[in-house]
């Protein structure tokens, strides 16, 4: 994957689409989600957001 994501013309679809291509190795792409994991639950926390589609009678993000 890491070698696919530096090909110049993987790069260049990316970016037509809006990405931006920061390939990462598994060690440094553990270390980002744990952090991504830490930073968006503490602002969902202090948000006091909740999922939407768990209200009963809804059938959105219920398992079936």
């Amino acid at each position: 994957m890491l070698e696919v994501l530096e090909l110049p013309q993987v790069k260049q679809a990316l970016l037509d689409i809006g990405g931006l291509p920061s390939p990462l190795g598994p060690a440094a792409f553990k270390e980002y989600i744990a952090a991504e994991y830490t930073r968006w639950g503490t602002f969902i926390k202090e948000a006091g957001l909740k999922p939407t589609g768990t209200e009963a009678g809804s059938s959105i993000g219920t398992p079936r």
